[in-house]
């Protein structure tokens, strides 16, 4: 419940938070919602991606386009659907 309040208020948190933290500690964190077994969580972190993706670093971006490639498989129309306009 936590996370995915988390991943739905990013865009209140991110203008606090360094790039240099974004990078070193929320990023690492928000990249295992991708591989997340529960679909809430894998669907909450897609849809937050639009939120924190200006910030990523281009070497970033390339590790999230994997993830979202790979997420287009995902079992669950929904996040299927949010990946397509993630990467939209």
């Amino acid at each position: 419940t936590v996370r995915i309040s988390l991943l739905n208020n990013l865009g209140l948190i991110l203008p606090i938070v360094t790039d240099e933290q974004l990078h070193d500690r929320i990023y690492p964190n928000f990249s295992k919602g991708f591989l997340d077994p529960s679909p809430a969580i894998r669907e909450a972190t897609v849809k937050s991606l639009i939120e924190i993706s200006p910030r990523l670093r281009q070497d970033t971006m390339g590790e999230v386009f994997n993830f979202l490639f790979k997420l287009q498989a995902d079992a669950e129309p929904a996040i299927r659907t949010n990946t397509i306009i993630a990467i939209g």
